[in-house]
């Protein structure tokens, strides 16, 4: 997770603690979340608000591991997406807490 507001943070913290397929992982510095991302291998990246850089640096990562999601939590209208190499954007509108584990837990399946 990175980047993400106090409220929001606390929120997903709360969810996954109880929920023993979850393990969270802080990066806190802006800039070095690829770099945190590239060496832990995880298998969702939540980021809060990403912007275009960002952005580019998930589809890079996404490019680099296939198996890898963004879940993009942001404040706009737009409310939530998840990414996955499909490429894929998914919407997911406002998220209630089952709905933020189904996000996580789901994996994208392309149309047809």
């Amino acid at each position: 997770m990175t980047d993400l507001p106090r409220m929001l943070d606390d929120i997903i913290v709360g969810l996954a603690s109880g929920q023993p397929d979850l393990e969270l992982v802080r990066s806190r510095e802006q800039s070095g979340w690829r770099d945190a991302v590239s060496g832990m291998r995880p298998d969702v990246v939540i980021l809060g608000d990403p912007d275009e850089q960002d952005l580019a640096v998930c589809r890079q990562l996404l490019y680099e591991a296939p198996e890898l999601r963004f879940l993009a939590l942001g404040g706009g209208e737009e409310g939530a997406f998840l990414y996955a190499l499909l490429p894929a954007r998914v919407p997911l509108g406002d998220l209630s807490p089952d709905g933020l584990l189904r996000a996580l837990r789901t994996p994208i399946v392309a149309a047809v």
